[in-house]
């Protein structure tokens, strides 16, 4: 299971094409063949392009020498012209290294059409569009460099292949994996000191890199300082359930119960967070037996994603044991504690058994300087 890194920091990114360009070159690209006969969408399909930096230049030809036609504005939308630069140009823009080509639009209200450079638009990389998928594995293999960049057309196409649980189980640990490794390498190409004196502290748009991550969601995090992946179990779900067996339903359901919604995130329904990094266990509350119960029997079915369900057993009796700050009072948290210890659960260790017994002893004592019970009433605990 991947651990996330929470916070990491990720690069500002605001800025134009052309003089506020940090440095450029420009390179053939030798996966472009011809710089206006690459494959095209259907006809009736205009594939949007979003601008994500103010001042941004709208050129009569591809290339940074091209003469001006007009100025565009972050979050005008462009249409693609189906006609891409055989050719990319690397650009520093404001500490990100781009190596984009560039691209043949024309304006949302059709005044003007011309080439504007790709590392200044958003897309949407979901649509089968040459263009776009041209985009991803370019910027892909710039910022993470081709090994990730491989990794991460691989994951596209075996989430989209999945035909058995054994299929959906590869995959999915794939992916954490990869996130982990992408996570990684964001870390190592920021420009801290940029980021410590970016006036405006604005975010680039790298939501992009989503649609190159079926299952997957990214967020802004950290009060928007920070971006990272969540796992979105309502992509998963419909695979699940074509597939033959029902180890990976199971464990979709799982998911589903030990996240508040469908998506994953820093804190389980278990807990409850009150503040930006912590909060408190809502032991007491029925979520951990229910958690427990399900773990149980889906281990009993099958042990095809036993790690997955271990670790987040092992996660689950810590917050029981290891917390000190519980949301509900003493009484509700024994009836619940004494449910899960008369109920034989399987999973449960005779260690963990041990650990849940001292535990329910010093909740029995009631609250102390290390253990805090009730912390809803007026947030400020048992007295």
């Amino acid at each position: 299971m991947r651990k996330y890194l929470f916070p990491f920091l990720v690069l500002l990114f605001f800025v134009a094409c052309g003089e506020d360009e940090d440095s450029e070159t420009t390179t053939v690209d030798p996966a472009i063949t011809s710089p206006t006969t690459p494959p095209t969408a259907p006809a009736d399909l205009r594939v949007p392009l979003i601008v994500n930096l103010n001042y941004f230049r709208l050129r009569d030809r591809p290339g940074s020498d091209g003469e001006l036609i007009t100025m565009l504005s972050e979050g005008d939308t462009l249409y693609e012209l189906g006609e891409i630069s055989d050719f990319t140009t690397a650009i520093r823009l404001r500490g990100v290294q781009y190596n984009d080509p560039w691209i043949k639009v024309e304006t949302a209200d059709g005044a003007h059409s011309g080439w504007v450079y790709g590392g200044g638009v958003s897309f949407d990389p979901y649509l089968d569009n040459p263009t776009t998928e041209r985009l991803m594995d370019r910027r892909l293999r710039t910022l993470f460099g081709d090994s990730i960049a491989t990794a991460v057309a691989t994951h596209r196409q075996d989430f989209r292949r999945i035909g058995s649980q054994e299929e959906f189980a590869q995959t999915l640990r794939g992916a954490d994996r990869l996130l982990d490794a992408m996570l990684g390498r964001m870390e190592d190409i920021l420009d801290l000191d940029y980021i410590l004196q970016a006036p405006d502290g604005e975010m680039p748009d790298l939501f992009w890199l989503e649609a190159g991550l079926p299952g997957f969601q990214e967020a802004l995090v950290a009060e928007g300082t920070a971006y990272d992946f969540f796992t979105d179990w309502k992509q998963w779900g419909p695979i699940a359930r074509r597939t033959a067996g029902t180890a990976d339903d199971d464990y979709v359901d799982l998911m589903f119960t030990l996240y508040r919604d469908s998506v994953e995130y820093y804190f389980p329904a278990y807990f409850l967070q009150t503040w930006d990094y912590g909060g408190d266990s809502e032991l007491g509350a029925g979520v951990h037996f229910r958690l427990l119960d399900k773990m149980n029997k889906a281990l009993a079915m099958s042990d095809l994603f036993a790690p997955e369900i271990e670790q987040h057993k092992r996660e689950l009796v810590e917050d029981i044991t290891e917390g000190n700050s519980y949301w509900l009072r003493k009484e509700q948290i024994l009836e619940e504690l004494d449910a899960i210890l008369d109920a034989d659960f399987g999973i449960l260790t005779a260690a963990d058994l041990e650990r849940l017994r001292a535990r329910r002893a010093e909740f029995e004592r009631g609250p102390s300087e290390n253990l805090i019970l009730n912390n809803r009433q007026l947030g400020i605990g048992e007295t």
